[in-house]
């Protein structure tokens, strides 16, 4: 009976332990890809900033921001790419305009 016991207690002890190791890799995985798709918006509203708009509004360029949002979201079936969120991460980067700033924050954020 003791040997059993102590099996048992050493088979709850490795699935405890194996939690844990799977609990902490889901969490990396989780902020990596928060980092990457955080780098992934501020790209993507910097660039229209600066190489589209060049950092001007200008009627041509709402246009422009319609038809970018639209071939995204007919390339990547995602409705993250709509108009609406395009210029957010428009925004995002004017709001934030280093790179090295908007990377070291997003590694702490938890979204």
């Amino acid at each position: 009976m003791d040997i059993q016991k102590t099996q048992q207690y050493k088979t709850q002890s490795l699935i405890q332990d194996l939690r844990q190791i799977i609990e902490q890799a889901r969490g990396q995985v989780a902020a990596t890809a928060n980092y990457a798709q955080t780098m992934m918006y501020w790209h993507i509203g910097e660039r229209i900033n600066r190489e589209v708009l060049r950092n001007q509004r200008a009627e041509y360029g709402k246009q422009i921001v319609s038809q970018v949002a639209t071939q995204l979201q007919e390339k990547y079936d995602i409705k993250g790419f709509d108009e609406k969120n395009v210029r957010r991460m428009m925004q995002f980067a004017q709001y934030f305009p280093n790179s090295k700033i908007v990377s070291a924050v997003s590694t702490q954020l938890a979204w």
